[in-house]
């Protein structure tokens, strides 16, 4: 099996921002896209590179299924026509990374100083570390950890030659969680990648992850779920590792893509409605209560083009270019554009438009 290849040491200096990364993604690519048009490139997927995995699972990795893993999904999570941006934009509250589809990535905010540029990237997801997807479906991981102002590398940048299906990577308590060629990888990144678990995942089209459940979008639009049996810190309220149940039905049918935040989930569905389980105290449900719900619950949203979710809030893109949001938006910082991170953020329980937005052609988080 080839060796990752490990990107050198990374500078020690960090540098902080006064400005709030997940607003200012949100307010760049909605002004980059209002003014400047969106340019359409459809992803083509290249033949997917040989895939090397723990031993355990080599014999359930054939390439046809893969392929047949990626024509499944969908070239839009709203499930009308994609119009893909011409500059992609990733936040997180670490940063915000920006990429022209297939060129080199840059990074502002406290990855400037810490993450060296990455190239040949045409996706890319940030939350408690990073993975940047490249042209040939392969992936760049890293980690990180913020302490007292300061962003240090816990894992510096690391290329795996694996093959990952769109939509369906995630990072979390320090485990990736990727979807590739029916298998789903659960990897803690402080071990080698050759001892990663995996999961039957056949005929899953796209999966979502947190440290303690994941759901898989199946071929015919239903819905599958795992569950982590590992060991529970009653004092953290947290899991000290992974141990993950065979995937179970779960009631939920018709679905186009599920998205994860950090303690709920919300799925858009084929006729474009919302429905979100998992914690409301924050309002995440977008209920007008925190009541938490196990069960699916809809979304009072309609007119929809797109969705995102993000920590404790979701928005989404209406057809006709205004954005609606709901849960622990950051609205204070967004209306008066102050970038005073001590503002208080108030729980919004229902959604509500983001004001001074009406034409927006694509939205990030």
């Amino acid at each position: 099996m080839d060796e990752p290849h490990l990107i050198p040491e990374l500078p020690a200096e960090n540098r902080m921002s006064s400005w709030i990364p997940i607003v200012f993604a949100l307010c760049w690519t909605t002004l980059l896209s209002c003014q400047g048009g969106v340019s359409p490139f459809g992803e083509q997927l290249p033949t997917p590179a040989e895939l090397p995995p723990p031993q355990e699972a080599a014999q359930d990795l054939a390439s046809s299924e893969l392929e047949l893993s990626r024509s499944s999904v969908p070239p839009s999570n709203a499930g009308v026509q994609d119009t893909h941006r011409p500059i992609g934009i990733e936040s997180a509250g670490t940063g915000t990374c920006v990429w022209r589809p297939g060129g080199v990535m840059a990074c502002v905010g406290l990855y400037e100083s810490t993450l060296p540029p990455i190239d040949d990237v045409v996706d890319v997801w940030l939350r408690g570390g990073g993975c940047a997807i490249h042209s040939d479906r392969s992936a760049t991981f890293w980690t990180s950890r913020y302490e007292n102002g300061t962003l240090a590398m816990t894992m510096a940048p690391t290329k795996v030659k694996v093959a990952i299906a769109p939509h369906s990577v995630g990072i979390e308590t320090g485990h990736a969680f990727f979807l590739s060629a029916s298998r789903v990888y659960s990897w803690n990144l402080a071990l080698p990648f050759e001892e990663a678990s995996t999961m039957d995942a056949r005929g899953a089209r796209q999966i979502a992850f947190r440290i303690d459940e994941g759901y898989a979008v199946l071929a015919d639009g239903s819905v599958g779920r795992w569950k982590n049996l590992g060991p529970f810190d009653e004092t953290k309220r947290d899991f000290t590792g992974v141990e993950w149940s065979e995937m179970e039905p779960f009631d939920l049918h018709d679905v186009t893509r599920i998205f994860s935040g950090s303690r709920h989930f919300c799925a858009l569905l084929a006729d474009l409605s919302v429905e979100c389980w998992g914690d409301n105290d924050l309002g995440q449900l977008g209920q007008g209560n925190t009541s938490q719900s196990s069960d699916t619950v809809l979304v009072p949203v309609t007119g929809i083009a797109q969705l995102e979710v993000n920590g404790h809030y979701a928005c989404v893109r209406h057809t006709n270019g205004t954005v609606s949001c709901w849960g622990n938006v950051p609205w204070p910082t967004f209306a008066r554009g102050s970038g005073d991170a001590s503002e208080d953020i108030p729980k919004t329980l229902t959604p509500t438009p983001l004001p001074q937005i009406d034409s927006a052609v694509d939205l990030t988080l």
